[in-house]
């Protein structure tokens, strides 16, 4: 996306205003940011009004400031009891969990694995929830909404057996099969479609 300001830059800070119920984007690329005295608005808005009254004012440390959120008690607060409950370390990379709550940052895929049981009750505790529910960038296919009904319907299916609802969870297997089995199946006009319907390699 081109800057809205000079239109030739590409666009890399995206603001959303709402204001009087009234929703404004703005993209802007770096120059025209800085030169619109927009460029620190993210850090500003933060931590900006500490250092407005006082230069003296520690700068923002966004591993500080999240603390609280990783482990549910202001910086600085915890008990014996609580490091002794400390997980393992991933055993692929040696992430701690203790580093993650300090740098805010995973050390490799195995420890979104490793972690499980720590991570969906955090994402609750800073985002509400657990899931993605915000905007899908422009240029995704459709088979992101088809993949996130697939699996809406298997988080009802495992639901239906834990109740022992087993009529309701057949019902459910079969439309998970039928969306998957639709979503695998080639489009009319696809090459797939073609060499199968006129028979040339």
């Amino acid at each position: 996306m081109l800057c809205q300001h000079c239109h030739k830059n590409q666009a890399n800070y995206h603001t959303v205003s709402v204001i009087n119920g009234q929703k404004t984007e703005e993209h802007l690329c770096g120059d025209c940011a800085a030169a619109l005295g927009k460029a620190g608005m993210a850090t500003s808005s933060l931590g900006g009004f500490g250092s407005f009254f006082n230069e003296n004012v520690e700068p923002l440390n966004l591993a500080k400031m999240m603390n609280s959120f990783f482990t549910g008690a202001p910086e600085g607060v915890g008990t014996p009891a609580q490091t002794a409950q400390e997980p393992l370390p991933c055993p692929s990379c040696g992430m701690t969990w203790r580093a993650f709550q300090q740098e805010g940052l995973l050390g490799c895929a195995d420890c979104y694995q490793h972690f499980a049981d720590l991570i969906p009750p955090l994402l609750r505790r800073l985002h509400g929830h657990t899931e993605h529910v915000g905007k899908v960038p422009e240029g995704v296919s459709t088979d992101y909404s088809e993949k996130r009904a697939v699996d809406h319907l298997r988080d009802q299916l495992n639901e239906a057996v834990r109740a022992e609802n087993y009529e309701r969870a057949a019902e459910l297997r079969d439309e998970i099969r039928a969306k998957e089995n639709e979503a695998k199946a080639p489009e009319p006009g696809t090459a797939d479609g073609d060499e199968a319907g006129d028979g040339h390699a």
